[in-house]
């Protein structure tokens, strides 16, 4: 059986003094594993030493198989697409129509939605037969119906694939294995990822267990070592001669008689037997990751008056589309979900609720996060108060990131710019929360936090999302916009 193998593995990069990896192994076969961890846990970096455009710095990747590469962003047609729109192989045609590839989308790129780029790009991957398949966050963007058909394509796959996403129900639906990377170390679970996390969980509570033991032993050590020692002082004191006349003949005998029978020699020997065990404890000592309080904490009351916030019945034109919009209410601790598909109108008809909204009413988070727009982040954000930037950083690592490496890092990721604008943002505590994609490009850490956060917020949030485990778990109101040719009805359901 085909294996993939990395051994005793030691990584950094050359400006670093510090090891991402060290004695890493990791040995996969045919199905698929997932790869889950934090932004900035080493993921991207575990995934260029497996194609090999990373070399370790010792130890071996023994990996001479054809591997295929599907990064996250789907900015780049892909190198073999041409080849694969011009064959006439079965396996072409069975591609196309497992995922509804048009025969005109090689030509118009420019113009393609995410989900029909990504189609593309997973059917050239899968054009290749490779015997090992990556791929990275392929659901960012993509509507319901979309994940369906990546889903049947990538269940089709027989080789050995490994799948790094945020989306819990993919991987749930399609992995068998996960691989969790914290700290440089790598965890398997042979399971799917929700039972994965809660095996993580039993796994840390019984570390946690044996931390505790293990330093309870410790603690029992040193009062032995220190009553020991005071035994061993005492006896000293008491077989002195330092405090016997000279010419008492007689109290000098029964010190000497003392010393002859005293057990100071054994009290002596409990001392070195105690430092003993103690030093094998340390040796055996315990490490556990620090873990930090999830969730974004809202310190701030809502205030009633603010709400109810009414958009009012209307038909609006926009950008060429009709806009049936029926009166829609949001009260107080409402939770939004903007359903549709892919290119039905979500986020325009978002951008006219923000009009309808006084500015000093909402936070609005949008999908995507401009370079011009990160720059400015971070410029603000460093021009604040040493108080306000303590609570941001609190939120950020409360979000699983290092605030100050995040500050520091010349290309963060665009989930930990979102992260930042977020913990910016949310600190304000505003009555309503309008969020476009939350979930896209975010670590599964991160959404389980936001997730938590929002539902015990106080206030409304309104919401697009495609993230089926969060939509369910935080929505009590649904607003689905369905576009029919140049009509757009809002139905709330």
């Amino acid at each position: 059986m085909q294996s993939l193998q990395l051994n005793n593995i030691y990584f950094k990069y050359p400006a670093s003094a510090d090891y991402i990896f060290e004695d890493l192994n990791l040995e996969l076969y045919p199905g698929w594993s997932a790869l889950v961890g934090a932004n900035g846990a080493g993921k991207s970096t575990l995934l260029k030493l497996i194609t090999k455009e990373l070399s370790p710095e010792s130890g071996s990747v023994i990996n001479n198989l054809v591997t295929a590469y599907c990064p996250q962003s789907t900015e780049n047609l892909p190198e073999n697409a041409e080849e694969f729109f011009s064959s006439y192989e079965g396996n072409t045609f069975r591609l196309k129509e497992l995922l509804e590839i048009q025969e005109d989308w090689l030509y118009r790129w420019d113009t393609l939605s995410h989900g029909e780029r990504k189609r593309i790009q997973i059917a050239a991957a899968l054009f290749l037969e490779p015997d090992v398949l990556i791929v990275d966050e392929p659901t960012n963007h993509l509507d319901m119906q979309t994940k369906e058909k990546l889903f049947r394509a990538l269940e089709s796959y027989d080789g050995i694939g490994i799948l790094v996403s945020h989306d819990r129900e993919l991987l749930d639906l399609l992995c068998t294995k996960t691989f969790v990377i914290k700290n440089g170390s790598l965890t398997k679970i042979k399971s799917n990822f929700s039972t994965a996390i809660k095996e993580l969980d039993t796994i840390k509570n019984f570390q946690r267990q044996q931390k505790s033991q293990h330093s309870k032993e410790l603690k029992k050590v040193d009062k032995q070592i220190q009553s020991a020692k005071e035994s061993v002082s005492s006896s000293k004191s008491r077989l002195s001669l330092k405090n016997v006349d000279n010419k008492d003949s007689d109290a000098k005998a029964k010190v000497y008689l003392a010393k002859i029978t005293s057990k100071n020699k054994y009290e002596g020997q409990a001392v070195k037997t105690a430092t003993s065990k103690k030093e094998h404890l340390l040796k055996e000592d315990i490490s556990i990751d620090k873990e930090y309080e999830k969730g974004i904490m809202f310190e701030q009351s809502i205030d009633n008056r603010a709400f109810p916030f009414v958009i009012e019945k209307t038909t609006e034109t926009i950008n060429g589309f009709t806009f049936n919009i029926p009166r829609l209410v949001i009260e107080k601790g409402d939770k939004v979900w903007i359903q549709g598909d892919n290119g039905s109108g979500k986020s325009t008809f978002i951008n006219y609720v923000l009009s309808t909204l006084k500015t000093s009413d909402y936070l609005y988070i949008p999908q995507e996060i401009s370079e011009e727009d990160s720059q400015k982040l971070f410029k603000e954000i460093k021009e604040l108060s040493d108080d306000k930037q303590g609570e941001i950083f609190t939120t950020i690592t409360r979000l699983s990131s290092d605030p100050k490496a995040l500050l520091q890092s010349k290309t963060p990721s665009p989930g930990e710019i979102r992260k930042l604008l977020i913990a910016k943002d949310l600190s304000n505590n505003p009555p309503l929360i309008i969020l476009d994609e939350p979930t896209n490009h975010m670590d599964i850490d991160s959404i389980m936090s936001i997730e938590k956060a929002l539902t015990e917020f106080q206030g409304a949030v309104i919401f697009i999302s495609h993230d089926m485990t969060f939509c369910k778990s935080l929505a009590n109101k649904t607003w689905r916009v369905e576009k029919d040719k140049k009509l757009v009805h809002i139905v709330e359901k």
